[in-house]
């Protein structure tokens, strides 16, 4: 069933009429439920329905009646139903863990007959998790519940549970994790399930908050899907439900407005969003300068197309209102953060202004092309005016090509929420590891706030360890990222070996990683003699207007003739090592020796590796009117690049170069040198649960087999 994805403007735009319809559940016992004893119900029984959506009890239990009143659009309903057993997916899994919907327990099951939003009303628990699934795929939703005023969470708090589209639907994100929470409680679980408190001893650590109070479950559906609702370690209690085709049910309780707008205190209130995915034509409003007569702002099938062709070093040329005006409202002191889906044709710095014509500001952001598309988070804090009817204008005059855009949100980051000290802890190593478990090895902190310590020397054997903080047992992790959890367990198979772990304090994920002891000395990885070779087929490429260049061999080897030359040392190029000839690591460190006769001096190039991962070096030659040999070293190799070539780059040199020799050596290295931000580019990238992710996640990911810090 294809789900179409509409924002909430955008589906609201789309309906040709309003209708609003409210279905209270089990009012006055009307199922009559034993209320001391619970009766069975099956699964597929329906407990309400209306002309929009049917109602149904998901899977076999017992249930008993509850009593629960909301003002829907100023009436008051009242009714309810629990069950007694705890979801449960189809293999004993919490869904909000496996993000596998339930197949047993006290779940509840909607069908939907029209597109709209839903709504349902239910008793909500601050300390427990809620998920929703769509044709079984779990989905966003917006959150709101009574909270308690004196507490971190205020009055009111609620959140929006951040997704990504995936196969047209709102896919929640698989990065949103908490070591001591459930999967998803929240977008921030630090600010709205626990606090960070400190006793009497100066002890510190996590304190659930639990508050009990009424809520609303807030998602979009649509025509001929189904859809489960569930909370995670309970048995969702439900009042009822309401729908409209245009989000705009009002929705109380005790006078407190429980709408479903997304982000009081501690949260995210999403002010706009737009997916331009299959848009039909783009005709907001654009400038480019004057010398960029080949820009132009099309469509694409995947988002807003902005080519440039020209580029004038200033970032704000060209300029695209992809928000329009009037579309969100900004306030002084308010924080906003922007998140822009685009596929980039280059590196560059991305500008984004926002505000109204009178009242805005700008902020850059480095931008690293990936051939694919990635989410960039663009933060304003402090806003410093109230600006009513602000836009936003994309600024990609860095770029030069063709940038793509897919999808803009904006939203308000609210204030309080039981925030982490300011302090600093130490993190360190301990165990075995370290020589016993009395000795502490400190971590060192990157600049994106992850801890990393590298043992070095180490001999072969089985080893054990645990992160702690501050040299003390109250806070520590063990191998499955919680408290007191078990010990991490390493083996080393080589004498001599490096040990990179790797911590991230926010969520309590540990990776370690072995590499064996560096080679001594060097190893040759490739050589070829090319005295007295028959022919030459490999591949070459000359500049157009080099018409008398060409690729022949002579009993030396084989020569390269360079006529005219274009002041560009890659023109020509040949590919004197074919692909797939030697592998390059990362983190090694190679050496190139070329035995050549030059015509002249001049600068040689070498660029080596494969097309999608390489790597080029100058090095300046002076003729000998000999053969002679010249050594090129590429230090510090920075990706894995299997199957790898050599291009031999000879346009500094006017007349024939004749290469005799190629060798490729790897030199001997001292094990682990750094903790590396990877690429997409170098391959697929998945995090600790298995799950492809992609540039944008921050954390430790897995690459090739091997454990990275992904800043």
């Amino acid at each position: 069933m294809k789900k179409f994805l509409l924002s909430a403007a955008a589906l609201m735009a789309a309906m040709t009429m309003n209708a609003q319809e409210v279905c209270v559940f089990n009012a006055d016992n009307a199922m009559g439920l034993d209320s001391e004893n619970g009766t069975a119900v099956e699964a597929g029984t329906v407990i309400g329905e209306t002309a929009s959506i049917v109602a149904k009890v998901g899977g076999d239990d017992t249930y008993k009646p509850q009593s629960a009143t909301f003002t829907v659009n100023g009436t008051d309903i009242t009714g309810g139903l629990q069950g007694a057993t705890n979801p449960k997916d189809a293999d004993g899994g919490v869904p909000a863990t496996t993000l596998v919907q339930p197949a047993a327990g006290a779940f509840l099951l909607f069908e939907a007959k029209a597109d709209g939003f839903l709504y349902v009303m239910h008793k909500a628990s601050s300390n427990k998790a809620y998920t929703v699934f769509e044709e079984g795929t779990a989905i966003s939703y917006t959150f709101t519940a009574i909270g308690d005023a004196a507490s971190d969470l205020g009055a009111v708090y609620s959140f929006t549970l951040p997704y990504e589209v995936e196969n047209e639907q709102f896919v929640v994100k698989n990065s949103i994790e908490w070591a001591e929470q459930e999967f998803l409680k929240a977008t921030a679980p630090d600010k709205y399930a626990a606090r960070w408190t400190t006793s009497d001893d100066g002890t510190q650590a996590w304190d659930p908050i639990k508050i009990n109070g009424l809520g609303v479950i807030k998602f979009p559906v649509y025509a001929g899907c189904k859809y489960i609702v569930n909370a995670n370690g309970s048995k969702i209690t439900a009042a009822g439900f309401a729908f409209s085709t245009a989000d705009d049910v009002a929705i109380t309780s005790d006078g407190i407005a429980l709408n479903g707008e997304g982000g009081s205190q501690g949260g995210e209130t999403v002010l706009y969003e737009n997916d331009f995915t299959g848009i039909a034509a783009f005709d907001g409003w654009s400038q480019f300068d004057d010398s960029q007569t080949d820009g132009k702002v099309d469509v694409d099938p995947d988002g807003v197309a902005i080519t440039v062709g020209i580029q004038t070093g200033q970032l704000w040329q060209p300029q695209v209102m992809v928000v329009p005006d009037g579309s969100f409202n900004l306030k002084e002191d308010g924080n906003y953060k922007v998140f822009v889906t685009a596929k980039f044709p280059t590196n560059g710095t991305l500008q984004i202004n926002m505000g109204t014509w009178s009242a805005n500001d700008q902020a850059q952001f480095p931008v690293e092309a990936t051939g694919d598309f990635q989410t960039i988070e663009c933060d304003f804090e402090g806003w410093s005016v109230d600006a009513e009817g602000a836009h936003l204008l994309f600024q990609c005059g860095d770029f030069k090509g063709t940038t793509i855009l897919k999808a803009i949100k904006i939203v308000e980051i609210g204030e309080g929420g039981g925030e982490e000290p300011v302090e600093e802890h130490i993190y360190s190593v301990i165990g075995t590891i370290e020589g016993n478990w009395d000795t502490d090895a400190d971590m060192e902190k990157d600049d994106n706030g992850n801890y990393f310590t590298i043992f070095e020397n180490v001999a072969a054997g089985e080893y054990e360890f645990k992160i702690r903080q501050d040299h003390d047992w109250t806070v520590n992790w063990g191998s499955d990222f919680k408290q007191d959890g078990p010990n991490c367990k390493v083996t080393v198979d080589v004498d001599g070996s490096s040990i990179l772990v790797a911590f991230i304090p926010e969520t309590g994920e540990i990776a370690w990683t072995v590499e064996g002891p560096a080679p001594a000395g060097e190893v040759l990885l490739y050589e070829q003699d090319f005295t007295g070779i028959a022919a030459f087929d490999g591949w070459s490429q000359f500049d157009d207007s080099q018409t008398d260049g060409k690729v022949d061999v002579d009993p030396d080897g084989v020569a390269i003739t360079v006529g005219i030359q274009t002041g560009q040392l890659w023109q020509p190029q040949v590919m004197i090592v074919p692909d797939g000839s030697f592998n390059l690591a990362e983190d090694g460190d190679y050496k190139v020796v070329v035995t050549a006769k030059f015509p002249s001096d001049g600068t040689l190039q070498i660029n080596m590796g494969t097309w999608s991962a390489n790597d080029q070096a100058q090095f300046p030659v002076t003729a000998t009117g000999d053969f002679q040999e010249v050594e090129c070293e590429f230090p510090g190799w920075s990706v894995d690049a299997e199957g790898a070539h050599l291009l031999f780059q000879c346009g500094d040199f006017k007349g024939t170069t004749i290469v005799k020799k190629i060798q490729i050596f790897q030199l001997g290295s001292t094990g682990i040198k750094s903790v590396k931000t990877i690429t997409p580019a170098t391959g697929a990238i998945y995090n600790l649960k298995g799950q492809k992710v992609d540039a944008s996640y921050k954390g430790i990911v897995i690459m090739n087999g091997k454990k990275y810090l992904q800043k």
